[in-house]
C-alpha cells in the first residue's frame, strides 16, 4: 500500500512538472486562459448573483481590460489611484458588488499582461 501512494505521488510529481514547463514555454497562452477564465467567473457571477446584464458587465470587463493594457507598465501608485478611484464611483452610484467585479477584472488582466511581458525565468519554488 506504501509503494502505491509512494508510487502515485511520484506520477503527480512528474505531471506537475512537465505541466510547468508546459506553462513556462507558453506563457502566453496561459495568461490568456487564465484571463478568459478569470473573466467568465466574474460574469457568471455578475449574471446570477447580482442580477446585471450580460452585456454591460462584459463591456464592463472590456473597458478593465483595455485600461490595463494602457497601464499596465504603469507605476503601482497609479494603479492603486485608478481602483480607489472605482471603489469611490461603486459607493457613490451604490453598486459596490459589481465595481468589486471591475476591480478584480482589472487586477487579472493587469496580472496577465506582466505574465506576458516578464521575460525572467520563474520556478516553482519560488
Amino acid at each position: 500500500m506504501k509503494e502505491k501512494l509512494v508510487e502515485i505521488k511520484d506520477k503527480v510529481v512528474e505531471l506537475a512538472k512537465k505541466a510547468w514547463e508546459w506553462m513556462k514555454a507558453n506563457r502566453l497562452v496561459t495568461a490568456v486562459v487564465a484571463f478568459a477564465v478569470v473573466s467568465l467567473i466574474l460574469i457568471l457571477v455578475a449574471m446570477l448573483a447580482l442580477q446585471e446584464f450580460v452585456v454591460s458587465v462584459c463591456v464592463l470587463i472590456i473597458i478593465e481590460a483595455a485600461m490595463a493594457a494602457l497601464l499596465h507598465q504603469a507605476e503601482i501608485w497609479k494603479h492603486g489611484i485608478l481602483l480607489g478611484l472605482q471603489i469611490v464611483a461603486g459607493i457613490i452610484i451604490k453598486r459596490i458588488p459589481l465595481v468589486i467585479i471591475c476591480v478584480i477584472a482589472y487586477v487579472a488582466a493587469t496580472f496577465a499582461l506582466q505574465l506576458m511581458a516578464n521575460k525572467e525565468e520563474v520556478s516553482p519554488e519560488a
